[in-house]
């Protein structure tokens, strides 16, 4: 029986009580306050239209999403209370997402396609509300109204199964999130809804799910960052289970999934501050019932960070991912260890991520090339953090709008090579393209060391080598430069932070970190736009810099 924890009533009775999930309780109570003593919002058109005329996307993507979490408050609560007045209001929400003109979100789609094309388009949202109707249909059954059901099988049957069996989408063939978002949702959906069809789409679904696994290297690393590692890796993690649920296959116990598997520990840095390259947050807030989940699979190698630092409801806003609410409940128990995080050093050699974490700071650097996914022009980028959180910083993701995945991409300041601590040469900056990429050439216990002249299209620059070494104390950077034309040329050696740096006697203080070296720097303050459209301080340290710069990472906190 599929989701056969969600009606034990001793699961159930133990989850009311048991003290360990009273501050989940909490956020059923606060989602349910927050979103559903209010009128349901309408997704108006122009809200709709917004991302064509302007390019921004949170006006209409809020309410979206805000409909889809008073499914996640009504929903645990009926499971929780059996009150009959959550489930007349879970089914009004219900009712009202079948009406919905798309359930794929405005970014996704082009005014030039068929109304039929934008109804039946799966997209990731389109794929999570499909799975969020799917489990509901299948937990509630016939508690729910007829019409309900029937409303629910001719909204999926047009909009999901149908338009699947008949249409190939981009994603299933595309290595990256958006093949395991999708495909999992959508296999998901025909497990709960239609499994006598499954056999038809699963070579499909499997298919896709080779694809979102082949985005990992055989290291293991998520080059998207830890967020999408929640959300990709997540939802992979999701539809494996039920499958095996549904007819035993094993789609998790693989050494590659076992290698991504540990991706997510060896992603923190210090607490909650985790490695942000590519269009990575800074801090991460896990998912629990993921994360539990992934510990009972691999209860040898696995690591649950401190339940501070979870993905929480009354912290949090964002998509209301009913997959990871739901199963905060019913994968997480307690009895287990949490908050032990290994130190030591990590080396991803397929990404070229290095990774070590010491006593007093943790320290992540990359090779790569500049056409990674969710791709930042970032060779030779590197963190420094404390428990502080990061002091050299990488940025990491930036507002999502029309033009953040288009060719307008590097006028981003957090995707191009000037909002990352890396070197412009004539004030030349680094360039998009998978030929522009690094070459490791040493890694170890207390070095590592990449040349990546080929980032910037000079065609007189020969060499460049970035050599760190790392101590308990700091680490010392190093920079050489080699030329072939005879020409002088300016060199600009830039590191950013997000902490504002004080300039000392010593050297520039950066939070815990104290930067130490002969040339002096030029400071320059940016505002920016970060992921949640609220404004960001950038700083940019400038060195000018010879041919050979050195300069020293002491940790002072």
């Amino acid at each position: 029986m599929l989701f056969a924890k969600y009606r034990d009533p001793k699961v159930i009775e133990k989850i009311k009580t048991d003290p360990f999930y009273a501050p989940f309780l909490e956020e059923v109570v606060f989602l349910y306050n927050d979103l559903c003593t209010t009128p349901l919002p309408a997704l108006q058109y122009s809200k709709f239209m917004l991302f064509f005329r302007t390019g921004s996307r949170k006006e209409y993507e809020r309410m979206f999403f805000q409909r889809r979490g008073r499914i996640d408050a009504l929903f645990m609560r009926y499971l929780l209370y059996g009150r009959e007045q959550d489930l007349r209001d879970l089914e009004d929400v219900i009712w009202a997402i079948c009406d919905e003109y798309t359930w794929a979100l405005p970014a996704h789609l082009t005014l030039e396609m068929t109304e039929d094309e934008k109804r039946t388009y799966i997209d990731l949202f389109a794929g999570e509300t499909a799975q969020i109707l799917a489990e509901v249909y299948t937990v509630l059954g016939e508690e729910l109204s007829e019409q309900i059901r029937r409303r629910v099988e001719y909204e999926m049957e047009r909009r999901i199964f149908s338009s699947f069996e008949d249409t190939q989408f981009f994603w299933e063939k595309a290595p990256m999130n958006w093949a395991a978002v999708c495909a999992g949702c959508v296999g998901m959906a025909f497990i709960c809804m239609a499994p006598e069809r499954f056999a038809g789409v699963r070579p499909r679904i499997f298919d896709a799910m080779d694809y979102f696994l082949s985005s990992y290297g055989d290291d293991g690393a998520c080059q998207e960052g830890i967020g999408y590692w929640n959300y990709g890796f997540g939802y992979y993690v999701y539809f494996a289970q039920l499958l095996y649920e549904f007819d035993g296959t094993d789609l998790l116990h693989t050494e590659k999934v076992q290698k991504i598997v540990l991706f997510q520990q060896n992603a923190i840095l210090r607490n909650d501050t985790v490695i942000s390259f590519s269009d990575a947050g800074r801090t991460m807030r896990f998912q629990a019932g993921l994360t539990y989940f992934l510990k009972k699979l691999y209860p040898d190698t696995f690591q649950i960070p401190d339940m501070q630092y979870r993905s929480n409801m009354l912290q949090e806003r964002g998509a209301y991912r009913f997959a990871a609410f739901t199963r905060l409940f019913f994968w997480t128990e307690p009895g287990y260890e949490t908050g032990v995080m290994p130190n030591g050093m990590i080396y991803y050699g397929d990404a070229q991520w290095y990774v070590n974490k010491k006593k007093a700071y943790s320290f992540a650097a990359k090779g790569g090339h500049n056409d990674e996914p969710h791709n930042h022009n970032d060779l030779g980028s590197f963190i420094i953090a404390t428990d502080a959180g990061q002091c050299l910083a990488d940025i990491g993701c930036g507002e999502y709008t029309r033009d953040y995945f288009r060719e307008k991409r590097y006028t981003y300041l957090c995707n191009a090579s000037a909002g990352h601590s890396v070197p412009l040469i004539d004030g030349q900056e680094q360039l998009a393209g998978r030929e522009h990429a690094a070459k490791v050439l040493e890694h170890g216990e207390q070095v590592f060391e990449i040349s990546f002249e080929k980032g910037y299209g000079i065609d007189a620059l020969t060499a460049l080598r970035r050599r760190f070494e790392l101590a308990e104390d700091g680490v010392i950077m190093r920079d050489s430069y080699q030329f072939d034309d005879g020409n002088a040329h300016q060199i600009t050696e830039r590191f950013i932070a997000l902490i504002e740096p004080q300039e000392t006697a010593a050297g520039v203080l950066v939070g815990d970190v104290l930067l130490v070296c002969k040339e002096k720097p030029a400071v320059n303050k940016i505002i920016i736009k970060d992921h949640n459209a609220e404004d960001l301080a950038v700083y940019q340290i400038d060195y000018a810099a010879g041919t050979e710069f050195e300069i020293q990472f002491q940790i002072r906190g």
